[in-house]
């Protein structure tokens, strides 16, 4: 073949490549406009061909055809129809994901396209009227088994489905109750208890608490425990400045809130040891170091008020974890600091032992084999793992934060391996 033919195939196959592309990309535009009850904002992304906001009809409950109806927000980025598709469910509202830079681990490694979708009663997916009674694992798994049916016309290739934290949750509920959906399921930190009063939590926070690092921390919290008196007008300078409203306790409990979070959050988000300071630290570097670990905003009246779905589903069917109080009961203000103090107001929250028992057994099953989890080795959430051993990822050192992309070369290629073994 001589130079002028090869370049010639050369840029007969570029122009049908770029037309078979563009034709593609016109058409997935075509189609979704063509689905009714949906809502659609062609937004950029850099990371996709192409990427919109769409807003999704679904009933409140699926289960009931006369349902009243919410209007449920997801995002689409689309690579191609011979792609992988990745359902991404998160635990809460899920705004980040309109940034023209937002990227999915797991939509990057396997160059899948990506369908993110917001949590039931979070963020702009909020029915008219907040009946409790509906937010439950079934209908959330249910809202994503609709969203499958509404796409797969479309997007033909394989499924699987992953989420972070409470995400991963609701990822695998959705597995659960509809195991022939995706092909396989990645989750990122996500816990799954035995029972609402399970201790695991406690027990590995306790183990941690005897490293070197465990003792310069638990020393720092006692400290700030016994220098409250200091510490509460600097967190009432604090909350003044930035304008935080706490109205549920007064500002010494909150205080409580904090130091007693302290630990459980040092560990979750990967925190240096050697930017502890010393137990014997100034007042006002102690609060620093505090609010830096622990920021205020978070007990605000504004983000509990933001998590109430979450601390409802909770306390009514995930589990959550308390706080061991027992070494602090001489410098705590109230006798009680369960999180449960955070479900929603003047709603009634039982706690339903079925989903679990459930998740529990499934786990142990060859039904299971196809989920794949990623922990932190020292992520508080870890210790609440109840998972089909072969496919339990442990990032060493690792936080809440951990990501497949965190751990070595030969173990991420290795992960890699056994993702691509289900598709």
């Amino acid at each position: 073949m001589n130079k002028k033919n090869g370049k010639f195939i050369l840029i007969v196959l570029l122009f049908c490549n770029s037309v078979s592309t563009n034709a593609q990309q016109n058409s997935i535009r075509e189609s979704l406009l063509k689905i009714s009850g949906i809502q659609i904002e062609q937004l950029y992304n850099a990371h996709f061909n192409q990427y919109f906001e769409i807003h999704i009809t679904q009933p409140v409950d699926h289960f009931n055809p006369f349902s009243a109806t919410f209007s449920q927000r997801i995002y689409f980025g689309f690579n191609s129809l011979d792609s992988v598709t990745v359902m991404d469910t998160d635990g809460y509202e899920n705004q980040y994901a309109s940034r023209p830079d937002y990227e999915n681990e797991l939509a990057a490694l396997l160059h899948a396209n990506l369908i993110a979708v917001e949590h039931h009663y979070c963020g702009e997916s909020v029915p008219d009227s907040l009946n409790y009674n509906f937010l439950t694992l079934r209908q959330v798994a249910a809202d994503d088994h609709a969203i499958k049916l509404l796409f797969e016309g479309l997007l033909k290739n394989k499924w699987i489905s992953t989420g972070i934290s409470k995400g991963g949750q609701a990822a695998l509920a959705y597995k659960y109750y509809y195991p022939e959906d995706v092909s396989a399921t990645v989750l990122y930190g996500a816990a799954v208890k035995k029972s609402l009063n399970e201790t695991k939590v406690d027990s590995m926070l306790n183990a941690l608490s005897q490293t070197p690092c465990g003792k310069q921390l638990e020393a720092f919290q006692l400290a700030a425990f016994k220098n409250k008196a200091a510490l509460i007008p600097l967190l009432n300078d604090f909350v003044i400045a930035n304008h935080i409203s706490f109205t549920q306790f007064e500002l010494e409990t909150y205080l409580d809130y904090m130091l007693l979070e302290f630990p459980f959050s040092f560990w979750q988000e990967g925190n240096t040891c050697k930017l502890v300071p010393p137990a014997d630290i100034d007042p006002k570097t102690c609060f620093n170091y505090i609010v830096h670990i622990v920021p205020p905003r978070f007990f605000s009246d504004k983000n509990l008020k933001r998590l109430e779905p979450a601390f409802y589903m909770s306390y009514h069917e995930l589990g959550y974890y308390e706080y061991n109080t027992e070494k602090f009961k001489h410098y705590l203000k109230e006798s009680n600091y369960s999180n449960k103090n955070f479900v929603p107001k003047n709603v009634n929250v039982d706690f339903d032992p079925t989903y679990l028992n459930a998740i529990n057994k499934f786990l142990q099953t060859n039904d299971a084999k196809s989920i794949v989890f990623v922990y932190g080795e020292f992520d508080p959430w870890s210790a609440m793992q109840q998972v089909y051993k072969a496919n339990k990822v442990i990032v060493p050192n690792g936080s809440h934060k951990s990501r497949i992309k965190n751990l070595n070369n030969a173990e991420k290629e290795k992960t890699i391996r056994l993702i691509h073994s289900f598709l």
